[in-house]
């Protein structure tokens, strides 16, 4: 059982190491270091908690692996094939305010006006749903008293989750 992020990392790290030596992703882990590593908490029934490791080289993700808290070894893993690559952003926490602009733009289209007020709090969640069928995609849960967005760790917005198991949509 994995218990802190720093487990979950020295995991990936041992694991982004045998990568290396691989030709297939050679390129997305030779010489990479964790940059972030975030505990993820699943929301999909029956679903287990993670923990999400995102690789750079100069500033660049080349390689995200999904560590299992409870098994403790990488379940999966990604990288880029080209050395000019990179794979697409990975928000940090210190960051998700930064997106929280006045008003923001929803995948769907709709535009919403966010609160003014600190979140009371930022999740890290995933659900396998329509807005995200990778565990290596995450969102942002950011609740305010009376109201909510998940920022996708790719910077997209969204008001709720519609889960691909046809339970109810989650409404942040």
């Amino acid at each position: 059982m994995i218990a802190n992020t720093e487990q979950a990392q020295a995991e990936a790290v041992a694991e982004a190491q045998e990568l290396a030596t691989d030709g297939f992703w050679r390129v997305a882990y030779s010489g990479a270091t964790p940059a972030l590593s975030l505990h993820v908490k699943n929301l999909t029934p029956g679903g287990h908690n993670y923990f999400i490791v995102d690789f750079q080289k100069g500033g660049r993700s080349t390689g995200r692996m999904v560590v299992n808290s409870k098994t403790g070894v990488v379940d999966l893993a990604t990288g880029i094939e080209l050395e000019a690559e990179e794979l697409p952003k990975f928000i940090a926490p210190t960051d998700v305010r930064r997106h929280l602009t006045p008003d923001v733009l929803l995948n769907d289209g709709k535009k919403v006006h966010v609160p003014t007020g600190e979140p009371t709090s930022v999740d890290v969640v995933w659900q396998h749903c329509r807005e995200s069928q990778s565990m290596l995609l995450p969102f942002y849960w950011v609740r305010w008293t009376n109201s909510g967005l998940f920022l996708r760790f790719d910077g997209q917005f969204f008001d709720r989750l519609t889960p691909t198991d046809g339970t109810p949509p989650r409404v942040a």
